[in-house]
């Protein structure tokens, strides 16, 4: 808990300035969010996110990833079957692949646009606008498509994403369950009482 409430954290630091990096501005009758800040600043904060959000990220995750495939296949496995135990480690490695790919991938456009607006030739006009509205979808889609891989590759995600459900489904039964005797304890209630009022008429 302390690690995720940290990372957190930190990801509210990083992104605070893109609170008054944008702002509106109005191009052919169309309504358009555009950067605000003065063009050096704009690079500082473009370059350092491209290093800090990308880069360095793609190097750790080459780096661990490496070695965690390295140390699987590697390692000793106490599993008796070696046909089992080397489906098992081909499954891994596939996600663990396609995970970092997918990073690279879904968030290489994003930064080529940045990059691109910097030091190569983008105009701002409409088709260069939706370019840069689907780079930056493409970015956020990597964090939908994380679960899916793992679900799709991992039969104890599967499990625990079943369990998680289930849980809560469970909560919904008890609690319906506690509600209806008590609604019939009053309806058995009333009804004795008017038998018994009709009783003494």
């Amino acid at each position: 808990l302390t690690s995720i409430c940290l990372v957190w954290v930190l990801a509210l630091v990083f992104s605070a300035p893109y609170l008054s990096y944008f702002s509106q501005m109005d191009l052919a009758g169309t309504l358009l969010c555009i950067p605000a800040w003065e063009p050096r600043p704009r690079v500082i904060m473009d370059m350092f996110t491209f290093i800090f959000g990308y880069l360095i990220p793609f190097l750790v995750l080459s780096l661990t990833y490496t070695r965690t495939v390295h140390y699987l296949w590697t390692s000793v496995d106490p599993v008796k079957d070696v046909s089992e135990s080397r489906r098992s480690k081909w499954k891994v490695t596939k996600m663990i692949i396609v995970v970092a790919v997918l990073f690279c991938l879904c968030w290489l456009p994003h930064h080529l646009v940045v990059l691109f607006m910097w030091f190569g030739y983008f105009p701002l006009n409409h088709t260069t606008y939706i370019l840069r509205i689907i780079s930056h979808l493409v970015a956020y889609a990597n964090s939908c498509l994380n679960p899916i891989v793992y679900a799709l590759v991992s039969k104890h995600f599967r499990k625990g994403f079943r369990k998680a459900f289930s849980c809560s489904m469970k909560r919904r039964e008890v609690n319906r369950i506690r509600v209806i005797p008590a609604t019939n304890t009053v309806s058995s209630a009333e009804t004795k009482a008017s038998e018994e009022d009709s009783t003494a008429t």
